[in-house]
């Protein structure tokens, strides 16, 4: 069942509450359609009459009875509708039986006096409506306002009151004292402005309501105001005729009144009066706007016109509240302002945040911005969590804090930097020439990154990986732009490169990946993976001594894929682990049609760090060199130096089980991660593949590449381990890991990867 209600369930919900049960309501009806009728005929009759005349049986019982119903409407609302407005609507049932009892005072006995009295003791009745309305209106306006307002509301509320009152002072009632006798009884003075001042006060409470409302309030307030209004001009109409001596009994004028308390009373049972939920809008200052306009009109006439001072008086406030509404509304500028402040800058390090960065490149993107083609780069910090975790998180807020002044040092004017999150920051270059721009302002963000942060007693340095997107290259709207950006993050990261640029191929938030990794979790078991085979030759007898088993996935649809489409998929959806076993069974199952055909070679398999955490990847292993039949010695497990980054005590207990059970293990990739050579001394290791990275530099002469790649060898050799150079593709290369003492080679010289069918004869030993 739904919480919340619409304005009209609302409604209604307070007509079935304010109903107090069908008899009573069909009561209520019968009585307003009674008193609406007596009121038709009392205006019918003053409007057909010779001429203005009491007639007994209109003025001094239809009336009467009009105004009678008009209390007991709303005398029944406070008995039956037991709430807390109860008491507000008994007390305005009583100020209109008041006035129920002044009219049937002067249509019975005053107007036939000769002379009339003035004022008569109807007078004093009537009089007495106000101090009893005052308390109902009081009460009711209590329980219509919310119980805590905002100040500009009330500071409104209250410009428009005595805005009203003042205008109102300075027309009609300034009127009314005008044309008062000169020279008359001070009691009749004060009994004739008595009538419009007093109508005044119900008016300025009402506006209150409206004010605070913000200016739509409820239809009671609509119908108890046009009651209060309507009674009110039939006031002053009265005071002047009175003070003229043209006031009769039987014109239509008495209607006006019947009307105005006949609206009071239908009042009463429109849907309650509560406080009205406060909206998120502030209300619209244009109506106290104008009272204050017109009270700047009474202050400025007053300067030459003569006008009452009670007028200037009101106005005169009402300038005052509106210069405290003023400096009221100057603070909530100026915490606007901040707010907005805050809500846009990272408090940290003083950059714009993601919301303004956000706002910024899609404003830069807008169609005729002038700017043709822009970048955006995704920056996250290598490492940080190790500071924070190591140094504690107030060292890491430091870094940060002094590294927001060094990116805004390298844009400069010519472009937005902002911290996005955590050690996340982006950078916005609007517009570049071409896309070179934004490498040459990665290489400058890697060069403040070098210089040493100095924080209490350390200096530290730190890295980062860039992503860079270009538009409308690589998308047209703010959110793809920043998703690819910080894709190419992730790839730089991965690859381990300063920067990368954003390329589909290497996406897997693609339409045509994410339709991929649906078809992951079902390639195992639908053996689509097959394996290819790329031969390692021994470098001393010139024979293959070994293959690197490489997976490859031939789907249904989309034909063989290879592994830099899918295996990022696989991480992702957490199955690299069973796709690495898979690999391996296959493995050793062609390792195993091989040896029945008397091929001695080894079969390297690689595996992930999604492995070597699984503490029973030994015990898998084993099954699997069983059922297929292999000699473990036969085996090499491949693995990279990330696998030592997490749990070290577990990876070296993981890979001593291995090793134990006979396989060989041989670091892949070696000198392109980050551990140290501790590994090398503690682990059961028996072969380094030397990145083809060195070699091909190695093979260019470049002569650090030479160095490292011969005291690697030196190195392995010393601990009794052996090389294989990865990436072999010239002649060159071949000769210079031969000369500096290399075992194995393996590369496209030597032989691509091929089917098991096809390896063999095409990788013949060579001369």
């Amino acid at each position: 069942m739904h919480e919340t209600m619409t304005r009209a369930d609302t409604v209604e919900a307070g007509r079935r509450d304010l109903g107090a049960g069908p008899r009573v309501g069909a009561a209520v009806r019968a009585l307003k359609l009674i008193t609406g009728g007596l009121i038709a005929v009392y205006l019918i009759s003053t409007i057909f009459r010779d001429r203005p005349s009491t007639l007994t049986l209109y003025d001094g019982w239809v009336g009467n009875l009009a105004y009678l119903g008009c209390a007991a409407i709303c005398g029944l609302r406070a008995i039956y509708v037991k709430d807390r407005q109860r008491v507000g609507w008994a007390a305005l049932a009583a100020s209109l039986l008041l006035f129920n009892l002044g009219n049937l005072f002067w249509t019975t006995v005053v107007q036939f006096m000769d002379p009339i009295p003035y004022p008569a003791i109807s007078d004093w009745v009537f009089l007495l409506f106000y101090p009893v309305a005052y308390l109902a209106v009081g009460l009711l306006v209590r329980d219509a306002l919310p119980a805590r307002g905002s100040r500009a509301i009330w500071l409104d509320g209250m410009i428009a009151a005595l805005g009203v009152a003042s205008l109102l002072t300075a027309t009609l009632i300034a009127y009314v004292w005008h044309n008062l006798p000169l020279g008359g009884d001070p009691i009749d003075v004060a009994v004739n402005v008595a009538y419009p001042i007093g109508d005044l006060i119900l008016a300025t409470m009402v506006v209150v309501v409206f004010a605070v409302q913000g200016w739509r309030p409820q239809r009671v307030w609509w119908t108890l105001g046009a009651g209060l209004v309507t009674f009110a001009v039939a006031d002053w109409v009265y005071v002047l005729r009175v003070s003229s001596g043209t006031y009769e009994t039987g014109t239509p004028l008495d209607t006006v009144w019947m009307l105005g308390t006949f609206l009071m009373a239908l009042a009463a049972w429109q849907s309650r009066v509560a406080p009205p939920a406060r909206s998120g809008h502030a209300p619209p200052a244009v109506i106290p706007g104008l009272f204050l306009v017109t009270s700047l009109g009474v202050v400025v006439y007053a300067s030459w016109g003569d006008i009452l001072a009670l007028a200037v008086i009101l106005a005169t406030c009402t300038l005052l509240f509106a210069v405290a509404r003023m400096g009221h509304a100057y603070r909530q500028l100026r915490a606007l302002a901040e707010s907005r402040r805050e809500a846009r800058t990272d408090e940290l390090t003083g950059l714009p945040n993601r919301r303004l960065f956000y706002e910024t490149l899609r404003n830069c993107l807008k169609p005729g911005s002038g700017r043709e083609q822009l970048a955006v780069l995704m920056i996250d910090l290598d490492r940080f969590k190790e500071i924070n975790d190591s140094l504690g998180h107030s060292v890491g807020d430091e870094v940060l804090r002094q590294l927001g002044p060094r990116l805004a040092g390298v844009v400069g004017g010519a472009g937005t930097v902002a911290r996005l999150g955590g050690d996340e920051f982006g950078l916005l270059l609007a517009p570049i020439d071409n896309p070179v721009s934004a490498t040459l302002v990665a290489e400058r963000v890697r060069d403040v990154l070098k210089q040493r942060f100095h924080l209490e007693s350390i200096a530290l340095r730190v890295d980062a990986s860039i992503g860079i997107a270009i538009a409308p290259r690589d998308g047209d709207g703010a959110e793809a732009l920043l998703q690819k950006a910080d894709v190419a993050m992730y790839e730089a990261k991965r690859r381990h490169r300063a920067w990368e640029f954003y390329s589909p191929s290497r996406d897997t938030h693609t339409r045509d990946q994410l339709e991929l990794m649906e078809d992951v979790r079902d390639a195992i078991a639908r053996q689509e993976l097959v394996l290819h085979y790329q031969p390692k030759l021994d470098l001393a007898t010139q024979a293959v001594a070994g293959v690197e088993a490489l997976v490859r996935w031939q789907h249904p649809v989309r034909g063989l894929l290879s592994p830099n489409r899918f295996l990022s998929l696989f991480e992702q959806s957490g199955l690299v682990g069973h796709l690495d076993l898979a690999v391996l069974d296959q493995a050793a199952a062609q390792q195993a049609r091989w040896r029945r055909e008397d091929i001695d070679v080894s079969v390297a398999v690689n595996l992930s760090a999604a492995n070597i955490s699984d503490e029973q990847l030994p015990e898998k292993v084993a099954q699997v060199l069983d059922r297929r039949g292999v000699d473990p010695h036969g085996v090499v497990l491949e693995i990279t130096e990330d696998c030592f980054m997490g749990d070290a005590e577990q990876s070296r207990e993981v890979l001593g089980r291995l090793h134990e059970l006979g396989v060989e293990l041989a670091v892949d990739d070696y000198g392109t991660g980050f551990s140290s050579l501790a590994y090398l001394r503690d682990l059961p290791v028996d072969e380094l593949k030397l990145d083809q990275v060195f070699v091909a530099a190695a093979a260019a002469q470049d002569q650090r590449s030479v160095a490292i790649v011969r005291s690697t060898i030196e190195l392995a050799h010393a601990l009794d381990l052996r090389v294989v150079a990865e990436g072999v593709e010239t002649d060159e290369a071949l000769r210079l890991i031969t000369e500096l003492g290399c075992d194995a080679a393996q590369g496209y010289l030597l032989g691509r990867p091929a089917p098991a069918a096809m390896m063999f004869p095409a990788t013949a030993p060579r001369p």
